[in-house]
Order: C-alpha cells, then structure tokens, then sequence
C-alpha cells in the first residue's frame, strides 16, 4: 500500500534537501514519544547523502538514540552484524546491492522489525517490492514515494501504531485433540453464520456457513482449532458431510428466511470428483425437507484443477438439481477463462485481498474492477468478502457489486443470534446504506 500521496519525483535531490527534519507534528506529543522510543534504533538504506542525512536527524529530533546509515544493500547488511534495528527504512534502487536483494538477505536472517520502503522508483514497482515483503512474512509498515515530507513519514508510523492499538487481542484457544474431534465431530461440529446484504440498499439477502467447534458452554472454536487435525486424521470426509448435514438442519430452523440461493457452504475439492456426490446431496436436503434451491455450494478456483473434467460434470449434475454454485476467492487461484466459462456458476466471490486493499492499492482496484465487469458481462451475481468501513463500503457499490459480507456488516454468528440480528439489522441498514 502507498502511505503517502502519489508525487512525480522531478528533483528528489532538491525535495530532501528541503525536508523539514523536526517539523510535521502528526500526532500528540505523548503518543509520538511512546512510538519513537519503542522503535529503539534505526537503519536507513539509502544511496543518496541527503536522504540519510534527513532520515538521520529526522529520527534524532524524535528521540531515537541510534540511527545507523548505509548507503546500500551490502553496507546494509554489514550493520546488521553489529546491531539488529526495530526499524529499516530503505530505497530500492541503489549501486552495488539493490533494495530488493537487500530484502532478500533480510528474509534469508529472519528479520522480525519492521520496514518502511522509501522510493523514487514507480508506482509500480514499489508495489511489486511491498508484496515481495509481505510473501517473507516481513512486517511492512507501508511504501512512501520520493519525495516526501516528515509529516507523511510520521503519520506512516503513527498510523501503524494506532491500527495495532485497536487490533482485537488474539485469543488463546483451547488445543483440541484428534481423539476428542474423532469422538465428539457429529455432536461438537456446528456453524456460524455471516450475513450477506445488498451492496446498495443493504436488504439481506442470505448467509455463508462456516465451520465451528461448539464447546460444552457454548462458545465457538475457529476452524484452525479443527480442520488441520481432522486432515491429519483422516477425518475429512466426515468433516465434510457433517458440514452439508447441519447446513441443511439450519436451514430448517430458519424458517421463513429461508429463500432461493440463502445459505451458501463450501464444497470440498474432493466432492468435485465423486459423481455420486450430487446424488447424495439432493437426498440428505429432502431429508430435511430442504430444496437444493436455497442453497449456493461455493468452490475455490483451485479445487477446479484437481480433475477439471469430473468437477464439470458433478457441477453440471448439482445445476440440474437446481442448486446455485459460486466460485469462491475469485482471482486468487489458477482458473483460466476457458475454466470459468465451463463451470455453470451463477455467483462470483471477490477475494477480500483486492476488495479491502482496493481503497490505498490501485492494483487492487483495477483487478477488483475488471473481475465485476467480467461477472457482469457473465451474467453473474457479485459478492465481495471483507468490507469493513463506509469507504469500502460506497466504493463496491458504485462499482456496482451485488452484494457484499464483512464485518462491517456483521461477524460469524450462531444461528440463534443470527435470527435476533436479522430482525434489528433493517433499522441499522438505513442509517448505512444509500436508498434503493
């Protein structure tokens, strides 16, 4: 992402000789000390004289007690052997050792600080650069183009500072364990729902299914409590169809809401190539007196590749049984044309890597415009995953998605707060959405 304005570098040389190293007061006094002291030392990467030298007094001002420069990659690394900084804010375009084989040896050290790159490359290419970071697990703190002021450069740390203070604490979950999940799966597998409403006039307009781990006080375990144990122990399968199972038990205890294409659940890669599976789907809804109609079975791109020709006709069989299909996580797969053209899907979900990067990432953007006026041009319903504020919000809706889900709207819930939420959600919806 760009943490600051877009700027043509015409003199960078003249923009950084005319930085204002202790001006830029971002934020309280308090709230700076704190951040500068936690940082505790910092390198700067850098080939040009001036923007170390900016960096260096910038960062003084600011009460950081050591600041090291290198002007490029190799002396980079050799400062590294003396002192491990909290900070490394660095160019990419520099002699002798670039930024990114600069980044690379910090990979190969397993460097945990954090990073901020500063560039007068393009847009381009800095964002190229940011996602290599995040691929080694690096913490980035953001991508500034050249030339910039401190201000930006402050706001930058500052805006990270407050992003991890309004960060939910993690919870510590209980450890499950494969003979408890092998004892206790019909019983303790349940799901939570996730509404999804209109992307214009915010109506709901159904759910996602996800897996949970119900404990005995009722509390929800996230999949990563269960899933990677039950892979582990053979137990997908029964992971799988007791997923389908409780997917149609809810939708008999919703009732009314129930409607054509309500409730989605995700198919496994290995039901696209059993051809019995449709078979069997269609008598476990009847079972519960469900028709496969209000039921949208979402798969990934890549469970398509596993047997292209067999997950076409067991698509193909679930169609004809009236059931809705959506292709999940869409663009973070494999799938080409030719595949999206043959599988008879009615619904498109837009992966939440482009959707909540699209506001700061114009990559993300342009991608996440594309795949809407393809699924539009498909004949397709558009849902996008991971709207989590009003900007996210409008700028889905003006592009003209269906419908969106996140958390903005609403977290997985149980079902029985899933039915107290969708009678007070139309009161909330007007005050968040535009009219009709």
């Amino acid at each position: 992402m760009s943490l600051s304005p877009i700027i043509t570098m015409k003199d960078p040389e003249r923009a950084m000789r005319e930085f204002d190293p202790v001006g830029g007061q971002a934020g309280g006094a308090a709230e700076r000390d704190a951040l500068f002291q936690k940082l505790g030392s910092v390198l700067v990467v850098d080939d040009s004289p001036e923007v170390c030298r900016s960096l260096d007094l910038f960062f003084r001002a600011r009460g950081v007690p050591a600041v090291t420069k290198a002007f490029n990659g190799r002396e980079g690394i050799e400062a590294l052997e003396s002192a491990v900084p909290g900070l490394i804010v660095c160019d990419i375009n520099m002699p002798e050792m670039d930024g990114i084989e600069f980044i690379r040896h910090l990979a190969d050290r397993d460097y945990r600080g954090r990073i901020i790159l500063v560039t007068g490359e393009t847009e381009r290419l800095a964002a190229t650069v940011s996602d290599m970071i995040h691929s080694y697990e690096m913490e980035l703190l953001g991508t500034i183009l050249k030339p910039f002021t401190g201000v930006e450069l402050e706001r930058a740390l500052l805006q990270e500072e407050k992003h991890e203070a309004c960060a939910p604490e993690r919870p510590a979950f209980r450890v499950l364990s494969a003979n408890e999940i092998d004892e206790r799966l019909e019983d303790s597998l349940d799901l939570a729902l996730q509404p999804k409403v209109c992307a214009r006039s915010g109506a709901l307009r159904g759910a996602e299914c996800l897996a949970r781990w119900r404990q005995p006080d009722g509390s929800l375990l996230p999949p990563s409590t269960f899933i990677p144990l039950c892979e582990q122990a053979g137990l997908t399968e029964r992971l799988n169809q007791r997923v389908l199972s409780r997917a149609f038990e809810v939708g008999e205890e919703l009732g009314e809401l129930m409607d054509a294409g309500f409730l989605a659940v995700n198919l496994s890669a290995g039901t696209l190539s059993d051809v019995a599976f449709p078979d069997r789907l269609q008598k476990m809804a009847e079972a519960h007196g469900q028709p496969l109609s209000n039921y949208v079975l979402e798969i990934t791109e890549t469970s398509l590749l596993q047997d292209l020709k067999r997950s076409i006709e067991v698509l193909s069989r679930l169609t004809l049984k009236r059931a809705h299909l959506a292709i999940d996580d869409f663009g973070t797969g494999h799938s080409t044309f030719t595949q999206l053209q043959s599988v008879p899907a009615t619904e498109l979900k837009l992966d939440q890597s482009y959707v909540t990067n699209a506001i700061s990432d114009k990559r993300a953007r342009a991608i996440l415009e594309t795949s809407v006026e393809l699924a539009r041009k498909l004949s397709l319903t558009t849902v996008a995953e991971g709207v989590e504020d009003q900007e996210t919000l409008e700028l889905v809706s003006d592009l003209g998605v269906d419908m969106i889900q996140g958390f903005m709207i609403a977290k997985p819930m149980p079902i029985e707060h899933f039915k107290v939420w969708s009678k007070t959600w139309p009161q909330t919806a007007g005050t968040l959405f535009k009219a009709a």
